[in-house]
């Protein structure tokens, strides 16, 4: 058995035999399975792409050739042979190894990605370099989990397919499956690939200038070496078929068809009574159903939003796209264009991928679409290209769109009636990724102003979300003469409110888990300047511009930037001193 810890660099693969490549192969996944059920993190998609991804070591020659993971998350195989086996304790930990690529953890991170379906483009734009820079060496994109089906990865394949001449090299890593079962055409055509013959016609990939060789079987390492070994020998682009079996090695992921071990948390037992928000949003969508006709539209996220309950009761009005989040958002305004409702469910850090068709396609024509928006705020240990933390300032500026945020699950459920039965602008209503005590109630919302959570004559702090709890119990406990209010709609802003509270002229602190441009902050002092109203008191806590935000236990990460409960109190005290 390899001790896998006392790897260096990945170079010792090229001196072993099929046998020993196999035994190492075993050994990794008894690592990760070990491993990752400690710490959490993406065990399915890694289990899969064990020989791939020491096959590509053995053939190839990182970091002069460039391998490019599509998506960073089933990378930990590449992390592992790269030497960093001896930090897999700490990985998604404060300050440990990321759980995607990382640049400043390795020379053999060339590209970090945290989204899907961007290396064949990314893959381009190192070819081009290598062909000005006159650099002979290889660049290799791996691209699994469904990432194939993305727009952007169409875009990629059609720009490199012209370069008959330039050495591309693409593994399709293909084991059916998302984060869940995959969907659309493209899957089933897939499932239909045999191994080529003289007789055959060209496929989808040939049609666009590539070389197509596969499918081969990805989960054996002497196949996988001799299919890399070809395309490596090849001087034109070319898609290797790999098909892969995801989670092979654990039979409970290997079963899994839904997406449960796609990627684990830890379980922690004080958790298991707590419903999560995700569950709280997908069941009230359920209820909304049953008396108000609606479709929903999810881009390959069902599991992870735990929306796959809305499908089982309302099947023909659910919509799993596949991992497609522009088509998603720009389907909804067709929808919405017929006059018929629509939720358009994701995580935020995903969310920023429908810029335009939001702006476009929904906001400039007023569109009535609801947005449940998933894992909204600081997220934790998936780290900085996950951090729902750019949504607000992406949405505020945009014409007709209302953005809103219930401070506990009554609220939540109170939102997101009102967004999808209660007006007809654009509305997006977020919610956290936390699991919390939940008593069944919904908190009927008839108008978009605030509400004062507690009086006081000091100052006054506006904050939205969970937060509001948060605030509230630091200045309760702490016996402060400070007033708190609940700015459950942050767009648009209460200004009959503000109005009352620019007369006061007391301190103001505006608190929130954002990018601070654009936030709820940058709106009220926009405010206050139209109508020049002091401003001088006025102070806001958020997440700083140009702020890259790391992994980690959300608290730890609220304290690492002056966030904690610890650095609020300080704030307040120093406003009414």
């Amino acid at each position: 058995m390899y001790d896998l810890t006392k790897i260096e660099n990945p170079s010792f693969v090229k001196d072993l035999s099929i046998s020993e490549l196999t035994s190492l192969a075993s050994d990794i996944r008894s690592f990760l399975i070990e491993n990752l059920m400690k710490t959490g993190g993406h065990l399915s998609s890694n289990l899969g792409a064990v020989e791939i991804i020491i096959g590509m070591h053995y053939v190839f020659d990182s970091p002069y050739d460039k391998f490019l993971f599509d998506v960073g998350h089933q990378a930990y195989v590449h992390k592992i042979l790269t030497g960093r086996a001896k930090k897999f304790n700490t990985l998604r930990q404060f300050k440990g190894l990321s759980g995607y690529i990382n640049k400043s953890e390795s020379e053999h991170d060339v590209f970090e990605s945290g989204h899907s379906s961007t290396s064949i483009s990314a893959m381009a734009g190192f070819l081009m370099a290598n062909k000005l820079l006159g650099d002979p060496n290889k660049v290799i994109a791996l691209i699994g989990d469904a990432s194939i089906s993305n727009g952007v990865a169409f875009e990629g394949l059609n720009f490199l397919g012209q370069f008959s001449d330039i050495p591309s090299i693409v593994i399709l890593n293909d084991n059916g499956m998302g984060i869940s079962r995959t969907v659309g055409v493209l899957a089933k055509k897939f499932k239909n690939y045999k191994e080529k013959n003289v007789f055959a016609k060209k496929n989808f990939f040939e049609e666009l200038g590539f070389e197509y060789i596969g499918p081969f079987n990805g989960n054996d390492i002497n196949e996988v070496i001799k299919a890399l070994d070809k395309a490596k020998k090849m001087n034109k682009p070319v898609i290797v078929h790999m098909k892969t079996i995801k989670g092979l090695g654990y039979k409970p992921a290997e079963e899994d068809f839904d997406g449960v071990y796609h990627g684990i948390d830890v379980k922690n037992p004080s958790l298991a009574s707590l419903e999560s928000y995700s569950m709280i949003v997908a069941k009230e969508m359920v209820n909304i159903r049953k008396k108000f006709p609606f479709v929903l539209i999810n881009p390959a996220m069902l599991k992870g939003t735990c929306e796959d309950v809305f499908k089982k009761a309302y099947p023909e009005s659910c919509f799993d796209v596949g991992m497609a989040e522009e088509h998603a958002v720009a389907m909804a305004s067709g929808m919405a264009s017929r006059n018929y409702s629509v939720i358009v469910s994701m995580y935020a850090t995903f969310f920023q991928r429908t810029y335009d068709e939001l702006l476009n396609d929904i906001a400039r024509q007023n569109l009535h679409v609801v947005f449940a928006i998933d894992r909204a705020g600081i997220i934790g240990e998936d780290g900085p290209t996950h951090q729902g933390i750019y949504d607000i300032p992406m949405l505020s500026h945009m014409p007709f769109m209302k953005i809103a945020m219930g401070m506990n699950p009554a609220e939540t459920r109170g939102l997101l009636d009102y967004a999808l039965c209660g007006q007809k602008n654009p509305m997006a209503v977020r919610y956290p990724r936390q699991k919390v005590v939940d008593d069944g109630e919904t908190i009927l919302i008839f108008d978009e102003k605030w509400v004062t959570l507690k009086e006081g004559s000091l100052a006054t702090i506006i904050t939205y979300g969970p937060d509001c709890q948060r605030v509230l119990d630091i200045v309760l406990k702490n016996n402060l003469d400070v007033r708190v209010i609940n700015a459950r709609f942050i767009k648009p802003i209460d200004k009959k409110l503000l109005d009352s509270l620019a007369k006061e002229n007391k301190p103001i602190l505006v608190y929130e888990q954002i990018c601070n441009n654009g936030s709820l902050s940058s709106l009220i002092l926009d405010y206050f300047k139209e109508c020049n109203y002091d401003t001088t008191k006025y102070k806001n806590m958020a997440i700083k511009g140009d702020t890259i935000v790391t992994h980690g236990k959300i608290n730890e990460i609220l304290d690492y930037y002056n966030l904690g409960d610890s650095y609020i109190l300080a704030k307040i005290k120093e406003m009414i001193k």
